[in-house]
C-alpha cells in the first residue's frame, strides 16, 4: 500500500476509520465463506478498507452532526464516492479500489447513488462491499443513535433484499459473518466463563440482543433466573431449537456449559453445535 494512501486513510475521522476497518474485516470473512481464492480475498480486504477516502474531503461540522442532515448536507455527504474515487486515481491504486469507493452506495435496483448504476453494473465485490457497509453502519453506535440489534439489522438488510436493492446471497452470508463476530464478543465479554465458547453464533448473538436490551452484561444465573425453565435440550444438540427465545438462550448456554464440565467437547460437540466454525 502506498504511503501517500495510509496518508490519506490516517486523516479520516476516528468513527470512519473504525468503520472501514469493520467493514474490510466483515468482508474478509465473507470471502472465506464464499470460499474465494487469496489473490481476489487480498483486493476486496483492501477495496473495503479505503471505501470510505472520499470522506476525508467532506466538511466535519456536516460528517460529525449529531442532528438530522438537511438536503444540502445530505447532497455534499453524497459527494464521497466520487472523490474518493478520484483520489485514489489520482494515486494510481488498482481498479478494484476505485470501485469499491464509487460504487458502494449503488443499489442493484438503480435506487443508489451516484450514478444510479443497476444490478449489471455491480459484481461480486462491490455487493460484498455495500453490505458490509450497511450491516456495520446499522451495528455501530453514533451520537444520533444507538447500535441497533442483531434481529433488527437482519430484518433491515432482508426488507432491502425483498425490496431488490441487496443481493439475497450476499445478505446471507454477511449476515453468517455478522454471526460469528458476535460469537467472538460474547466470547471476549464472558472471558471468565470458559464454557460460553461452546455456544453457536446464533445463541451468542441473542445473548448480544439481551445485553442490548437491558443495557448491562447478564450473568448466565440471571438468565437463568429470567426464565423457569433452564434444563438441557431433549436432543443435547442446537440444530433443532427456536433462538428467538429467552429459554433457548439459557438452554444453549447450559448445554455449552454441561458439555464443557463433563469434558466431552473431543467427542462430537463440534458437529453439534452448528455454525461453530461458520
Amino acid at each position: 500500500m502506498s504511503k501517500e494512501l495510509e496518508s490519506a486513510f490516517t486523516k479520516l475521522d476516528d468513527y470512519t476509520k473504525l468503520h472501514s476497518v469493520n467493514v474490510q474485516e466483515l468482508a474478509v470473512l465473507v470471502a472465506k465463506i464464499y470460499g474465494m481464492n487469496p489473490a481476489d480475498t487480498e483486493a476486496l480486504k483492501n477495496a473495503a478498507k479505503y471505501h470510505d477516502i472520499g470522506k476525508i474531503f467532506t466538511p466535519a461540522e456536516i460528517l460529525l452532526k449529531q442532528g438530522k442532515l438537511t438536503d444540502k448536507e445530505f447532497a455534499i455527504i453524497k459527494a464521497h464516492p466520487v472523490d474518493g474515487a478520484n483520489l485514489l486515481k489520482n494515486l494510481d491504486q488498482p481498479q478494484a479500489y476505485i470501485d469499491a469507493a464509487l460504487k458502494h452506495h449503488e443499489k442493484l435496483d438503480g435506487s443508489g447513488y451516484p450514478y444510479k448504476l443497476t444490478s449489471k453494473e455491480l459484481p461480486l465485490d462491490i455487493r460484498i462491499i455495500t453490505a458490509c457497509d450497511i450491516y456495520d453502519a446499522l451495528a455501530s453506535a453514533r451520537p444520533y443513535k444507538n447500535p441497533l440489534m442483531y434481529k433488527e439489522i437482519k430484518d433491515i438488510l432482508f426488507k432491502e433484499v425483498a425490496d431488490g436493492k441487496l443481493d439475497r446471497n450476499v445478505v446471507s452470508k454477511v449476515l453468517a459473518a455478522g454471526k460469528h463476530l458476535k460469537k467472538e464478543e460474547i466470547v471476549r465479554l464472558y472471558k471468565d466463563e470458559k464454557y460460553m465458547k461452546y455456544i453457536s453464533p446464533d445463541v451468542a448473538c441473542d445473548i448480544s440482543d439481551m445485553i442490548m436490551k437491558y443495557g448491562k452484561v447478564i450473568s448466565p444465573e440471571e438468565f437463568k433466573a429470567m426464565h423457569k425453565e433452564s434444563g438441557l435440550m431433549k436432543d443435547k444438540g442446537l440444530a433443532a431449537p427456536d433462538f428467538d427465545t429467552l429459554d433457548s438462550i439459557v438452554k444453549g448456554i447450559s448445554l455449552a456449559k454441561n458439555y464443557y464440565t463433563h469434558g466431552i467437547y473431543g467427542q462430537g460437540l463440534g458437529n453439534k453445535l452448528h455454525d461453530i466454525e461458520m
